[in-house]
């Protein structure tokens, strides 16, 4: 891809998510580099509208998201399903980061950067209707929409980030896990290492081992962490 197809696929992706809308056309095929090029040229057009990014959520292996100050949702809200194309909801853990980071970082220094947990709620919906490859996936944002933070924050110090007890409960449904996607201290990390730099204040939201799952209107879901309180979120 050369940098007019690059920007042009950003447009694209970017009215799609203005107008939810999916992209109605195929994507040639192209390299992670590249879809890294447009996921960032999408976020430099967010940011001339106004937007603000206040934080990362980590994908896979040195990989991540944009979160934008108009992506956060206050919780106890209703999201509205007709606003979306195909939502999903995806449970996480937060970390708030207290000092810039940047370099080769060792997991106890990101530990000692980090100024509390909390838990969270992602709401994904994919402008290219079903992603098939990593590299649309990265061009998309990792289908990041939405997200909203629990209201209490812990010391990451005081509590157990591997083996924390956690609980989605979706209506009548209920997942249960006592892991995370991967280490969050590590991951952060191996961010840093491959150039990120994460500035105070940021928030990195990490996944839990439970697989997103399709939103539709009149649910009522809630988000239960250990040490975390309670996080709601109703679909109207």
């Amino acid at each position: 891809m050369d940098k007019k197809e690059i920007e042009t696929l950003a447009k694209d992706l970017d009215q799609a998510r203005k107008f939810s809308c999916p992209l109605n056309q195929k994507i040639k095929p192209l390299s992670l580099d590249e879809a890294i090029s447009v996921q960032e040229e999408g976020i430099k057009l967010r940011q001339t509208r106004g937007e603000i990014v206040t934080g990362l959520k980590i994908e896979g292996d040195s990989l991540w998201g944009y979160l934008t100050n108009q992506m956060n949702l206050v919780p106890g809200c209703k999201f509205s399903r007709a606003e979306s194309i195909m939502p999903k909801i995806r449970p996480h853990l937060a970390i708030f980061i207290d000092c810039h980071l940047k370099g080769s970082l060792t997991p106890e220094e990101v530990l000692n950067a980090t100024s509390g947990v909390s838990s969270a709620l992602e709401i994904l919906d994919s402008r290219f209707g079903e992603t098939t490859s990593i590299e649309e996936q990265v061009c998309d944002n990792f289908s990041t929409s939405y997200y909203l933070l629990g209201k209490t924050r812990v010391d990451p110090k005081e509590v157990d980030l591997k083996n924390l007890q956690m609980t989605l409960q979706v209506d009548s449904y209920t997942a249960m896990s006592n892991s995370l996607t991967q280490d969050p201290l590590i991951a952060i990390a191996r961010l840093c290492e491959r150039g990120m730099e994460i500035p105070a204040g940021m928030v990195i939201l990490t996944g839990l081992t439970l697989p997103p799952i399709d939103l539709n209107e009149g649910m009522n879901i809630s988000l239960h962490i250990d040490s975390l309180g309670c996080l709601p979120l109703a679909i109207i």
